[in-house]
């Protein structure tokens, strides 16, 4: 274990035990590949272990109470001298272990009153003969209904842009993206990856069926803020307990004994209604429930999703808390829940809820839960090109383009012009990230016949794209030669009824935001191509500079100049030999356009166009734009 690198960890949970347990399942993963410490900030509930693969500290325990101020749950230790504590065991823990690897847990975009204890580990960690990788590890969907949001914002991107290198989101991109809560007026240059859903190993179903008892499972995570949810739930048993139906209701071990006193009264004497503190796991629970019903925090949800029962869901919810709300909202769009809000809470409408839910059949969406693994896999990659790094800068390649910059006298404009978008969905999100990452603009190339619904409607969260049509079905027709969609063999009215078909097809699932942009598959198409796109009502034709020239009247070219996939004698160009291709073109007058292909790029090759991005967008001379800001405004036309 000491030979390999270590992993520093912080983890605070203040209300429930989201934050812990997700920490823990993500430990759980790094621990194959690292030696992981963490640090625990709250308290460590009974029946919940660590991964026994990790080295656990818990440090004096912190909270948040109703008023949002810091509590100590250790009577001992009074708040400041917990914080005094908890920071010298952090400074020496980091001292000691040298990680290689920094993972805080939510920070700089929440636990602002632990600062004082963060900052000071950050700044270790970037020292230059301690620097180590940060990562930001960050649930699905932030709270953001503060009334100081927008400064809230601006000063959590400012201390990422100065101390963080990654921000891992665990969220299945197609559930909620990161920039949906987090919307900062000060750009935040810090790569962000959604790593899909992080769930713990033991919520894995087994390959057997269980069989569903008859029961109705209540839960609150935690249960500190449960205690209306769980009363309610009590009182609506006589309602809807049958002869043969029982309920379960697990309280949480953060409920104040006050709460539980009073609610052991309230359940006594209800026949088939069983009040536990906790469980050891609850999926298992779930998995042999009939409903469930439950708060909304992220690894509750999961749990239901993983067991596959008909699920009712109270999200915890106040003036400044409605991250539970929007989850518990977007799982009911998808058919994974129904939802009470917490303000029509009421035994009746429990008990209505629930009869309607007993029997029912859960419709459970299809998300990415491999996050745990995927972290893992990130971090180790990023902290192996970081070590390739100290000896070698792998941005090197990119001197000659720097130095045509720097000698540029005006602007030299750039654009990226992405190919075969309908195909291999996770690479061209990934590579969506990257340009959002750098709030760098793109132009979508997409198959008509191949686009689904559903990636169309995740098109529509990201910021600055455009979207254009890329042939119809990406098929060759040609018998003999070079690949080509509407070439010679095809008659004008094949070519015609393709792009008609193929730009209604775009219209339906874009509308305005399609461009009148044509771009061939392989970059090929014929002088009867033209003709027909003239007809339909398309102003521009982008193919290879290569190509052969057309003779067009009312259709502008505007070609890509380099192919990141460039070969020469059929060997792939090295990345010194692309930096020089890019330095050539933006000698000339000619924007520089570059054709990517999302589905062909690996994680390296993204790690080296995230190079030119940066690049790019930092250079005064370098000027990022969409292809119609190109083309003359008397020559652009709708698509419509």
């Amino acid at each position: 274990m000491t030979n390999r690198p270590a992993v520093l960890f912080y983890c605070q949970h203040s209300l429930g035990m989201g934050h812990l347990m997700r920490s823990f399942a993500l430990a759980d993963r790094l621990a194959e590949r690292f030696r992981v410490v963490l640090l625990n900030g709250g308290r460590l509930p009974k029946l919940v272990t660590a991964p026994v693969n990790i080295e656990l500290i818990n440090l004096p325990p912190l909270g948040i109470d109703d008023g949002n101020n810091l509590v100590s749950h250790d009577k001992r230790i009074s708040v400041a001298r917990a914080l005094e504590r908890r920071q010298q065991i952090i400074g020496s823990t980091f001292d000691k272990l040298r990680p290689a690897v920094v993972v805080i847990e939510l920070f700089p975009f929440g636990r602002k009153k632990f600062a004082s204890e963060l900052l000071p580990l950050l700044e270790a960690a970037h020292a230059p003969e301690t620097r180590a990788l940060v990562v930001c590890s960050l649930r699905d969907i932030l709270v953001r209904q503060r009334k100081d949001q927008q400064q809230y914002d601006n000063r959590a991107a400012a201390l990422a842009n100065e101390f963080v290198d990654v921000i891992l989101v665990h969220s299945d991109p197609s559930f909620a993206r990161f920039e949906e809560s987090f919307q900062p007026s000060l750009a935040l240059r810090v790569p962000v990856k959604h790593t899909g859903f992080v769930v713990p190993r033991s919520t894995t179903p087994s390959t057997t069926t269980m069989r569903k008892r008859k029961r109705i499972v209540v839960s609150a995570g935690g249960g500190i803020v449960g205690e209306p949810l769980l009363r309610a739930c009590i009182e609506a048993h006589e309602h809807v307990a049958a002869r043969d139906l029982e309920m379960k209701i697990i309280a949480g071990p953060f409920l104040s004994e006050a709460s539980w006193q009073a609610l052991r009264l309230l359940a006594r004497g209800k026949k088939r209604l069983r009040l536990v503190r906790q469980v050891r796991d609850l999926s298992s629970e779930l998995r042999e429930a009939a409903v469930s019903i439950s708060q909304a925090g992220y690894n509750t949800c999961l749990d239901v999703l993983r067991a596959g029962v008909p699920a009712l869901l109270v999200p915890f919810a106040t003036d400044t808390e409605n991250e539970q709300s929007k989850r518990a909202l977007r799982l009911q769009q998808l058919g994974g829940a129904r939802v009470i809000e917490h303000m029509d809470l009421t035994p009746a409408r429990l008990a209505t809820e629930t009869r309607l839910l007993m029997g029912s059949k859960l419709n459970a969406p299809q998300l990415d839960l491999s996050g745990a693994e995927t972290s893992a896999i990130l971090i180790n990659s990023m902290l192996r090109r970081k070590s390739v790094l100290k000896s070698v800068s792998s941005a090197s390649w990119l001197d000659p383009l720097r130095r045509a910059l720097d000698s540029s006298r005006t602007p030299v404009p750039f654009f990226f012009r992405n190919d075969d978008v309908g195909w291999e969905d996770a690479r061209l999100f990934a590579l969506l990230d990257l340009f959002n990452n750098y709030h760098t603009p793109i132009d979508l190339a997409v198959i008509p016949k191949a686009i689904s619904q559903i990636t169309a409607r995740r098109l529509y969260k990201f910021g600055v794209v455009s979207i254009h049509q890329h042939g119809y079905a990406h098929l060759n027709h040609e018998q003999a030669g070079r690949k080509c969609e509407f070439g010679e063999s095809r008659s004008r009215e094949q070519q015609l009824a393709d792009i008609t078909d193929g730009k209604q097809r775009l219209l339906d699932l874009f509308g305005p935001n399609t461009e009148s942009i044509f771009t061939p598959p392989w970059n090929r198409c014929t002088e009867t191509t033209t003709d027909c796109l003239r007809e339909v009502g398309f102003s521009v034709l982008s193919r290879d500079i290569t190509a052969t020239a057309f003779k067009l009247t009312d259709l502008v070219e505007l070609p890509v100049s380099i192919d990141w996939f460039a070969k020469r004698k059929k060997v792939p160009l090295t990345p010194n030999e692309i930096g020089e291709l890019f330095a050539a073109a933006a000698s000339e007058p000619a924007p520089v356009g570059v054709m990517l292909h999302h589905a062909i790029m690996n994680e390296a090759e993204r790690e080296r166009l995230g190079e030119l991005l940066k690049l790019l967008s930092s250079h005064p001379q370098a000027q990022c734009v969409l292809m119609r800001e190109l083309v003359p405004s008397n020559i652009r036309r709708a698509v419509s």
